[in-house]
């Protein structure tokens, strides 16, 4: 099937931003006055929204979670932000789509303010028709209705949207778009595992972006 709308997930897809959230972690467990998990240990965290690792996974009341949630972004935005690095095969990939007339975006958890700079700091946000993100203030990230804003902004209704695709490493993305009925790519080179990805239907698994770019253009 020929995609004409790819919609990527952003952590662990596009970008390999690990050490910057999970130092930013760090600082707030620690300021938090909670055990500071080691890197190796704080996988879990990457991938669902803030507010939701502070409040269900680390077991904080919605006051402690909250300002989890500041110190975290009291770290991330001036130091973390810029600890990650493209995956290999990512900047290649989208310009390859790109030329082939395949409009693409972005619909991550992360905030819109920070996937912007970032796409922006490696020079391929002149490539996304649509970056969708999440407010300051979001507790939650519902990848469905963030689908949909996108759907409405490159014009996609109830036909046209069979020819969009959600590509991203986590549970979420692949769930998000099975309930917004698209397709989905789920990729094995970032935080997510095949058992998680099959488990939640994912329609396609690539193991790098090399061979994403030769499923979605050769076929």
């Amino acid at each position: 099937m020929r995609y004409t709308h790819i919609f990527f997930d952003l952590d662990g897809t596009l970008l390999n931003t690990a050490p910057g959230i999970k130092h930013s972690y760090q600082y707030a467990l620690c300021q938090l006055g909670l055990p500071v998990l080691a890197e190796d240990e704080l996988d879990f965290v990457i991938g669902p929204p803030l507010f939701w690792v502070f409040h269900e996974a680390l077991g904080c009341d919605e006051a402690t979670a909250q300002r989890g949630v500041d110190l975290y972004r009291e770290f991330y935005r001036p130091t973390g932000m810029w600890e990650c690095s493209p995956y290999e095969g990512i900047p290649e990939l989208l310009h390859a789509l790109h030329a082939a007339g395949i409009r693409l975006g972005i619909v991550t958890g992360k905030t819109q303010e920070f996937a912007t700079k970032l796409a922006e700091h490696f020079g391929l946000a002149e490539l996304f028709d649509v970056i969708i993100g999440t407010t300051f203030t979001d507790k939650t990230a519902d990848k469905k209705q963030m689908l949909e804003k996108a759907f409405a902004l490159c014009g996609l209704d109830e036909t046209t949207k069979t020819g969009a695709l959600m590509v991203g490493d986590r549970c979420f993305d692949i769930d998000g778009a099975n309930d917004a009925g698209i397709d989905s790519m789920g990729v094995l080179y970032g935080f997510g595992s095949r058992e998680e990805l099959t488990a939640s239907g994912a329609t396609h698994l690539v193991q790098s972006a090399a061979e994403a770019q030769a499923l979605l253009l050769n076929g």
